[in-house]
């Protein structure tokens, strides 16, 4: 088995899913460079403790929700809920809000979001 950082190693990625069935903090635990690197701006992942929302927050991350029919990015506080299975945690809100607004419209489910 690979940690992030040893399966990410070379690159720099921007944007990280982690699906791994609970295993996410340790996946989290074994990522320093990854989220050290300043070009990650955005993980996200199935599950979330309160060690895995510090961690990130130490990073400088912040536990988002996304509203893909309205394009709305928004930060959570710690208490709100996610309205999601997945949990998203941005470095640069106003850089990942501006891609947001940039990026094209796509039709799904015959509506243009």
């Amino acid at each position: 088995m690979l940690s992030l950082d040893e399966a990410t190693a070379g690159t720099t990625p921007i944007f990280v899913k982690v699906d791994v069935e609970g295993y996410e903090p340790q996946v989290i635990a074994g990522a320093n460079a990854v989220l050290r690197n300043p070009s990650l701006q955005v993980i996200q992942l199935e599950f979330v403790d309160t060690a895995v929302r510090e961690r990130l927050s130490r990073f400088g991350f912040r536990r988002t929700a996304y509203n893909p029919f309205n394009r709305q990015l928004s930060v959570l506080e710690a208490h709100e809920p996610v309205k999601s299975a997945n949990t998203i945690f941005v470095r640069d809100f106003d850089l990942c809000r501006a891609r947001i607004e940039a990026a094209p419209r796509r039709n799904v489910f015959n509506e243009q979001i």
